[in-house]
């Protein structure tokens, strides 16, 4: 299967499935060298662009930008902030 087609009812696009691509190699690459990779588990909500949207604040740790409701399941975003915290984040390019 091609990435575009793997991407095509998932919510995003072949380009982006190709960045972390080689973001997880470039990672994977520096845990074989004896350094660090963080991971987190990340699900996606049903599309709920037909409802209206409740309040919400972005938060940027490194360069990880979340955008989080009202509604956000505090335990998964604390989870997600905790692995955020624990990378080392490199200068952008």
């Amino acid at each position: 299967m091609s990435a575009r087609e793997f991407c095509k009812d998932r919510g995003y696009s072949a380009t982006t499935l190709y960045w972390w691509a080689s973001q997880l190699k470039r990672r994977g690459a520096a845990a074989q060298r004896g350094e660090g990779i963080a991971l987190a588990r990340v699900t996606r909500k049903a599309d709920t662009r037909s409802r209206p949207k409740a309040p919400s604040v972005v938060v940027q740790v490194g360069h990880a930008r979340i955008e989080v409701g009202a509604d956000v399941d505090r335990s998964a975003l604390s989870a997600v902030l905790e692995v955020l915290a624990s990378v080392r984040w490199e200068p952008a390019r």
